[in-house]
């Protein structure tokens, strides 16, 4: 199964969300800031469908076969 989170995220070097982080070798110098849209399962057998990776798909290709998996799931 895989996990699709939709939201923005950005790369901070503030103190603050730093500090809260807790240290496993030496303290970060940057960390990764997420805001959370939505969250839901993805079927990996849409991965297989969407053949995401083709470099000839055109990002409208791939939201579209996106866009039709979901038809199977209410099926």
């Amino acid at each position: 199964m895989t996990l699709r989170v939709n939201g923005r995220a950005c790369v901070s070097t503030r103190p603050e969300p730093l500090s809260q982080l807790t240290p496993w070798a030496s303290p970060s110098a940057n960390a990764v800031v997420l805001g959370i849209e939505e969250v839901y399962p993805h079927c990996p057998e849409v991965l297989l469908r969407s053949a995401a990776w083709n470099p000839e798909l055109t990002i409208a290709d791939i939201e579209q076969v996106e866009a039709d998996s979901l038809d199977y799931r209410y099926e």
